[in-house]
């Protein structure tokens, strides 16, 4: 036990003094910093303007509604700046194609961004269509769209006799939040739990990947460069082993343990932080309050979510351990990583229907599975009440799977750090595991 610590100490403090661990702990957080930020640099100086088009009005009933619905319109997307429109209207002649042959020479030469051309079918269902520069600009677009369809609905409306107003009233939206509840009442809303639980489902696999390859890098490195020989003569290759995988992997979780701490000052203080960052008073408060509206991950969960990611990192990891034995060089070992991995993808290709219907017999089978329990299982428990009995048979059977991936582990690494030259086959391995 005494070596491992000594193995695990050097893997920790090899892993966590490299450039790339402090750049990577350091620029993670940076970087979902500057991704809203940047986001909000892009939304606050899009939109904006004058938008100069023509309604060409072949049903001479729509138009001036349609103008009128424009001028108080104001379109543009949530935080970015609105969109002026200056129209006029035009009543085609029977030479519809010369009026076409104006506009579009129009719009070439700059003088107008685009025109609305409204068929004489419209109230029928005959498709409009708005021809422009600016054609994909979707606040124009979406403004125009909307202008159309309100007078269209007023038009029909008022020739059955029924008052517009009236039913725009009766029609109004009727606003309606879904909210998880939990143990202690309201936990925020299950939208955003949704999110959270699977950014932790991918936290969770980004964190195994990305160091299980580096346990599996250096164990071929040791291979390569003879370095091993001359470690196991004072430390049994189990416990090389083992201090690796646990070294690197608190390795990991200290990283993750930063990354959840920074996360949780940002919705703490997102307003504030998006103030540094030119936003305004008003729409700091507002995103304060979406902040707020995150489910409150209970005490347990967040247990749950950190054991269920050390038994999930010691079961890929020792698998990228006995890769990088049983390989000779890097393109073997990357040509065994993806069957190792295939149920951790699988893990990924779960989450979704599990966060969907955390009930479902897919849910729970993969809760319940060694290999795809890190990522199902904490999931799960963010966006429902997990049965406690389901909870204990997945822990048992983590332990249970992580005793047993490290004891074959280690009679592989034991003898496959030796062997050169040709790759074994699963005939060899197999023998090895009987001898070691």
């Amino acid at each position: 036990m005494h070596r491992t610590l000594v193995v695990f100490k050097r893997e920790f403090e090899a892993m966590v003094r490299t450039r790339s661990f402090v750049i990577g702990t350091i620029l993670m957080p940076l970087f979902m910093i500057g991704i809203f930020a940047f986001q909000f640099f892009l939304f606050s100086r899009m939109g904006g303007g004058e938008a100069d088009v023509a309604i060409v009005d072949e049903t001479e009933i729509l138009g001036a509604s349609i103008q009128q619905q424009l001028a108080g319109l104001g379109s543009g997307f949530a935080g970015s700046k609105p969109v002026t429109f200056r129209s006029e209207v035009i009543v085609p002649s029977a030479d519809a194609a010369a009026v076409r042959e104006r506009l579009n020479a129009r719009v070439a030469a700059d003088s107008l961004d685009g025109y609305l051309w409204i068929p004489r079918d419209v109230m029928t269902g005959t498709e409009a269509e708005y021809i422009g520069s600016n054609a994909t600009s979707t606040p124009v677009v979406e403004g125009l769209r909307d202008a159309l369809q309100r007078s269209v609905q007023t038009v029909r409306l008022g020739r059955e006799g029924i008052d517009p107003e009236r039913v725009a009233a009766a029609l109004q939206p009727v606003r309606m939040k879904a909210t998880k509840a939990g143990e202690d009442g309201e936990q925020g809303s299950a939208e955003l739990a949704t999110v959270l639980a699977f950014l932790m489902g991918f936290a969770i696999y980004f964190m195994v990947a990305i160091y299980g390859a580096g346990v599996m890098n250096a164990v071929l490195e040791e291979k390569r460069d003879r370095i091993v020989e001359v470690i196991v003569s004072s430390v049994k290759a189990k416990e090389l082993m083992a201090g690796k995988v646990f070294g690197v992997g608190a390795a990991g979780l200290l990283q993750m343990l930063l990354w959840v701490v920074t996360a949780a000052v940002l919705m703490k203080y997102g307003g504030q932080i998006a103030t540094l960052f030119g936003m305004d008073p008003e729409r700091a408060r507002a995103f304060s309050g979406m902040l707020s509206t995150f489910p409150k991950v209970p005490v347990h969960v967040t247990g749950m979510f950190l054991v269920f990611f050390v038994g999930g990192f010691f079961i890929y990891s020792t698998l990228y351990a006995i890769i990088g034995a049983i390989a000779t060089n890097n393109q073997e070992a990357q040509q065994l990583v993806f069957p190792a991995m295939l149920p951790l993808i699988a893990s990924i290709l779960m989450l979704q229907p599990s966060l969907m219907s955390p009930e479902a017999g897919v849910a729970v089978i993969g809760s319940l599975i060694p290999f795809t329990a890190p990522l199902i299982m904490p999931a799960r428990a963010v966006v429902t009440n997990v049965p406690v009995w389901q909870v204990l048979i997945s822990l048992v059977l983590l332990g249970v799977t992580v005793g047993a991936v490290i004891w074959v582990g280690a009679k592989i690494y034991r003898i496959g750090i030796f062997a050169t030259g040709k790759k074994p086959t699963l005939k060899e391995v197999a023998r090895w595991i009987r001898t070691a």
